[in-house]
Parts: C-alpha cells; structure tokens; sequence
C-alpha cells in the first residue's frame, strides 16, 4: 500500500511539470471503476444494531451480484462472503432480515417459529428466502447467530461424547426438516443453495450443507450450486469423517476466542476450507472505521487489587500475542483443572470424554433450570438490583473468599454461599442443591490447584492469576474480536 502510495505520488509530480497534462475527463489508471447500478448488479447500504458499540447503529457497504451464485462455489468469493456476513447479521431480527432480503429481490420469506416464540424448542431460528436465477430458484438460508435465546446459549456447551458437536448437529438437523417443507411448496423446481451463519449458526449452517451436497437428490439440487460461507465459528464436524468439501468456506479471524472452543484435540474439526482473516492491526482497522469502539490493542495484566481504578494494569515487556495466550489458557484448563482424589479423577476436561462426562452433565442438570427466561430477564437489567456499593463490597469479599477458599480455610460450602449472595440479591430462582453440588466441586478444584502451587518453585499461582487478570483486563477486545464489525472490517482489507 504504502509503495503504490508513494508511486502515485511521483508520478503526480512528474505530470505536473509537464506541458501535456491528461484530459480533464481521462480517470487514469488509479482511480477506482464504478460499476453502473442493475437490476443484477447494484450497491446498497445494509443498516443494524451494532454489536460493538452499544446504542449505535452501524452500516455495511455492499454490491450485489447474480452474478456471484453463477461462479465456482469451490473459489473463495469475497464479494459473496461479505454478502454472507451481511445476512448472516441480518436474521437477528425479524424486522432486519425481512427488509435486506426484499432490498436483494428475494421473496416467499419465512421465519422460523423460534423469533416469536417463549422457547425456542427448535434450538434455533433461521430464516428462508427465494429468488429465481436463470432456469433455478436460489434458496437464501440464514441462521441466527446473534442475539439468541437461552435455550441456544446452554446448546453451545452440549458437544457430546463423539462425532459432530452435538448441539450444533441437532440445531441443523431441525432447519433441515424445516427446509425440505419450504422446498416442497415449489413444484417442479431444482434449486441452488445459499447458505451463511455466524459463531454458531455458522457451525450450523455449514453441517447443514454437508446434508445438503451429502443428498443432492433430496434437495433437489448438485454440488456445484451449493454456496456456504460460515463466519468465527468454534470447530464443530468430526474429525474422524474424512470428507472433501470445497463448497463450504470457514472465515476465522484466530484473535477471535471462540475459533479456539471445542479444540481439535476433542476430535471436532470445520468443514471444507479456512480462510484466515487475521490481521495484526486489527485495532488500528477497527477504530478508524468505528471510533467510538475506542479499542485498546491486546496486552498480558496482572492483578493490583489495591488500584481500583487501574486494577489488572499491563505487564511491562509482556506478551502481546493473543494467539499465543489463547493457546495457553486452553492448556491450562485441559491440562491443570483435573482433580484427582484416591486416585479417582472427580473432575476434568482433557478429553471430551472427560468434558461429557463432567462438565456437560454440571451445565445440563444447573443451567436448565438456572436460566430460565424470568432468570434471564433479572440478569440482563442487574443494575437494577445491584448498586454500586453492595456491588463493590461483594466483589471485595469474593477475592477474599476465593483466597481463603484456595488456602484450605471457609467450610465445604464457602463458595456455594458466595454465590448464593448474588443469587438472591438478584432474586433469581435456582435449584439449591443442585447448584451447592456444582459448587462443592469446584471449591475441590481450586484446592486441588492451591495443592499444586504449594511448592515455592512452581509457578501455577502467577499463571493463573496472570490468566484471570488478562482475561478481564483486556475483556473488550476479546468481545469485539467476535463482533460482526470486526469481521466486516477484516474481510474489506
């Protein structure tokens, strides 16, 4: 960039001090072509709620293009990806989803009962829409990727003993019974496909493709009219099932957290191609495309709780790798949260084995019933419950509860009763026992940690509260590296 900067400008100068200047109407060859506006071929503005500055809303700069759903499904087409994204964002709203697709000249929308509905018993919503190009109707289908409800929150941590992940399978599995029904209404007709999603729609929305090029005749369609572009996406296919996929395209930006949830060591994979998107000033990008997000770039903390104004500062000459840090702390769980007594594993995450075992089984019997929509609702407005000075003390008290917890003293229930604190000054309704088992548990796995850091030579204590410290000190980077913002920002470099 910088030398075609500097090219031009030599030659500007160069130009200007010559007697034969260019005709005034002549562009030269560095200005940009514009494309002139068709009913095939058009730019338009795509507006939504932005997911990285609260209250704003943000616009994606787009062209549309037929064109684009004629070309190899199997050659990465940014164009189209950035589209994808576009839709992918659109379906958090009904209203949203209802306005981009007429504005692209699809119709026959439909909703997916999971918008409207108190639960969602589908475990996710989605949205169909149709147009007719050429000789073939295409089939837009976007999943819901924001702004979901709880029972798709709690399916994110249900992956299964083996083979795909298993909420992300039972989510596709319903939006394809439901496609094949919307199908079915066009008589007579083959279809080309396009699919998108975003973190777990975009998990789903790529599984669903595989069914979909899997069984070309039930869909009424072959494999070279199946386009799927997938957006910051956990890994969620099985390794183990080798199949060639070139139709579906990953884009993972690997600052992004959740590209690193359901690590390939549990056997989970994504299908067909990655593109990378990384980019490394990505902070720079950032805030001069959205100001007001006022990113400050990636940096190892510590903890000082004696600075409440500056309480996880940067480390002096630390690391500033995130990549580096997320590749840390996944070792971290797997490898050190494993409790062991009499030679009994009681808690661990090193396999998915274990994960199933353990910690799924802890969610499904706590968070069914913890998070309630009612339960829901009291979080999301907490500062209503929680003002400032009961929340500054509480926060005093659990750093000291978690210390003593870690030193051996507080009772068996010590952070079942911290924990209850906050439960009921949210006046949320939980199951108790339930949720004191869970506790107990992992006040076991903190003095199984405290345990292993005794010794004056380890150094586990640093590397946890250095973990935890950089966890919250660079909270809103690590939120904005999955925002669709980012993504949109990454793809037009």
């Amino acid at each position: 960039m910088k030398k075609t900067l500097l090219l031009t400008l030599v030659a500007s100068l160069m130009m200007c001090g010559c007697n034969n200047p260019a005709p005034a109407d002549d562009p030269g060859d560095d200005e940009p072509v514009i494309e002139p506006d068709t009913p095939d071929n058009f730019a338009y503005e795509f507006e939504y709620d932005s997911k990285l500055v609260k209250g704003e809303k943000q616009k994606m700069e787009l062209r549309y293009k037929t064109e684009d759903f004629r070309g190899d499904n199997t050659v990465f087409n940014n164009n189209l990806a950035l589209n994808s994204l576009a839709s992918s964002v659109a379906t958090y709203d009904v209203n949203v989803a209802n306005g981009f697709f007429t504005k692209l000249g699809f119709e026959n929308l439909y909703f997916a009962e999971g918008f409207d509905s108190d639960k969602n018993d589908e475990l996710i919503a989605y949205t169909f829409a149709s147009k007719e190009i050429d000789d073939k109707l295409l089939v837009a289908v976007s999943v819901r990727g924001f702004e979901y409800d709880y029972t798709e929150v709690i399916d994110n941590f249900y992956i299964g003993r083996e083979g795909d992940h298993e909420g992300f399978k039972k989510a596709s599995e319903f939006v394809a019974a439901s496609l094949k029904t919307y199908i079915a209404q066009f008589e007579g007709k083959t279809f080309k496909y396009w699919l998108s999603g975003y973190s777990r729609a975009g998990a789903t929305a790529a599984l669903l493709a595989r069914d979909i090029l899997s069984n070309p005749n039930v869909y009424k369609t072959t494999s070279a009219e199946v386009y799927t572009y997938a957006f910051e996406t956990p890994n969620y296919a099985d390794a183990s099932v080798n199949l060639a996929l070139p139709q579906i395209f990953n884009t993972v930006n690997k600052h992004d957290a959740i590209t690193y949830v359901t690590p390939v060591e549990y056997g989970l994979t994504r299908l067909g191609n990655v593109k990378d998107i990384t980019k490394e000033n990505d902070v720079e990008l950032i805030n001069a495309q959205y100001p007001n997000a006022k990113l400050e770039p990636f940096a190892e903390r510590c903890l000082d709780i004696n600075d409440q104004d500056n309480m996880f500062p940067v480390v002096e000459d630390g690391n500033t790798d995130v990549t580096v840090f997320y590749n840390a702390l996944l070792k971290f769980f797997m490898e050190d949260l494993r409790v062991v007594e009499d030679d009994e594993l009681i808690f661990g995450v090193l396999t998915r084995e274990e994960f199933y075992d353990f910690l799924q089984n802890m969610l499904k019997t706590n968070l069914d019933e913890l998070l309630t929509e009612d339960n829901l609702e009291k979080i999301m407005n907490a500062d209503q419950y929680l003002d400032e000075e009961w929340l500054n003390n509480y926060k005093s008290a659990a750093l000291m509860t978690i210390a003593f917890i870690m030193m051996g003293y507080g009772g068996e229930t010590a952070l079942y009763d911290l924990l209850k604190q906050l439960l009921d000054k949210l006046e949320l309704t939980y199951p108790e026992e339930q949720i004191k088992s869970a506790c107990i548990l992992l006040q076991k796995v903190l003095l199984a940690l405290a345990e292993k850091y005794k010794d004056e030579s380890s150094d586990l204590y640093p590397s946890i509260t250095g973990k935890v410290a950089t966890l919250a000190g660079n909270f809103n980077y690590i939120y904005a590296m999955h925002c669709a913002e980012t993504t949109y920002v990454l793809l037009k470099q």
